[in-house]
């Protein structure tokens, strides 16, 4: 079983949108030694899931009405 104090340290090392999670879930308002505004978790998130509304995008089309 992983402990608080783990999880804490973890994502307080991390600027992804699931350590803002663990944080906000924690009740950490800040970290120690946290870099100020580097925003990389959004960045992250945004490549990661580029592309996606496109691929998920429904225009009254069906591939079955080809």
């Amino acid at each position: 079983m992983v402990t608080h104090e783990a999880i804490a340290r973890a994502a307080c090392r991390y600027d992804t949108v699931m350590a803002w999670a663990f944080r906000r879930a924690l009740g950490i308002a800040r970290c120690a030694g946290k870099r100020k505004g580097t925003g990389a978790g959004k960045s992250v998130e945004r490549l990661r899931y580029a592309g996606l509304e496109e691929c998920m995008a429904n225009r009254g089309r069906s591939p079955a009405e080809r």
